[in-house]
């Protein structure tokens, strides 16, 4: 099986990629010294025979944490998808790698 998602989802490689990325943001949307947009989802799943409280969301459901960055063009950047539902948002990002990269 091959995975897909770094060859078509990835964060730029270097400054002139990201300069690229930021240009675009700043062009289209007026946003200056972004190169992408940050939002969170809940995936809904089925509920795991083991830790199943973990699982439970604020949504009332069993999900699974999903983070994702957009370009200029709606193209995904960055997808994170490892967190319980009952994990914050906010927690997700502290811990994203996008997080740490921006730090």
């Amino acid at each position: 099986t091959q995975v897909m998602g770094p060859k078509y989802i990835r964060l730029p490689a270097n400054n002139r990629e990201m300069a690229h990325l930021v240009k675009g943001m700043e062009e289209k949307y007026g946003f200056p010294q972004a190169f992408g947009c940050v939002d969170g989802t809940h995936i809904s799943i089925m509920q795991p025979t083991e830790n199943p409280h973990d699982y439970f969301s604020y949504k009332q459901k069993h999900t699974i944490n999903a983070q994702a960055i957009c370009d200029w063009k709606g193209m995904f950047v960055d997808v994170e998808i490892k967190w319980r539902g009952s994990v914050h948002d906010g927690r997700v990002f502290g811990n994203s790698k996008i997080n740490r990269n921006c730090q």
